[in-house]
């Protein structure tokens, strides 16, 4: 290994084995205590579809649900499909303080980062050479790491039966949404629904969003 190498692994390696746990723990405590307070649907519509709703780079995250009519089922929805599946478009955002927690993670995650990146930015202005070729992806792996645990702690939940309630609904959609999603964050969204969703749901929802990016 050369010296440079020797440099940029000097600046990654604790990050590289770095452990989510803090993060993974916050949310199950913070989507676990929202569930507990969720909202009366209005009258004849039923909670259908609850989201952690965050933007580029995974900056923050709250909660949003969605209702529809009660026993409205697929075909009725066809003309609709996209406010249906698209978190952009639900109604009932929660405010109410059960993420900040989470949000507080996820800021110390990020400046660690930048920390970090800024430091292999001065090698690279030096004229060192990178790692190797995945060292220019160093940001989409911190986001695809945070996201990763976040998705694990909602896995964790549904298995323990936390979303009971919303499931009673026709076609239950959970999921991580990414607002204004990136080609790159509508893969990640696909694999939260499809890790947190019925077959079915998840074909319907990749039947609206497949071409995302290419219209």
């Amino acid at each position: 290994m050369s010296h440079n190498q020797d440099q940029v692994h000097a600046i990654w390696a604790a990050w590289l084995q770095r452990d989510y746990t803090e993060l993974k723990n916050a949310v199950r405590l913070a989507v676990t205590q929202d569930l507990s307070n969720m909202l009366v649907p209005p009258p004849g519509e039923d909670f259908y579809g609850y989201s952690l709703y965050t933007c580029n780079g995974l900056l923050h995250i709250y909660a949003v649900l969605n209702t529809m009519p009660e026993r409205q089922d697929r075909l009725d929805r066809e003309q609709d499909q996209y406010a249906h599946n698209c978190a952009d478009e639900w109604q009932h955002y929660r405010q109410d303080g059960y993420f900040d927690s989470v949000n507080e993670c996820l800021t110390a995650l990020r400046e660690e980062f930048e920390s970090l990146n800024d430091a292999f930015e001065d090698l690279e202005w030096d004229g060192l050479t990178t790692l190797d070729d995945d060292v220019d992806n160093y940001w989409e792996r911190h986001v695809e790491r945070m996201f990763a645990a976040i998705l694990e702690a909602l896995v964790e939940l549904q298995k323990a039966g936390q979303f009971s309630d919303l499931e009673q609904a026709a076609s239950p959609l959970l999921m991580i949404w990414f607002s204004d999603a990136s080609v790159w964050e509508m893969e990640m969204i696909k694999e939260s629904v499809r890790r947190l969703n019925s077959e079915s749901v998840y074909k319907e929802f990749c039947a609206v969003f497949n071409d995302y990016g290419n219209q």
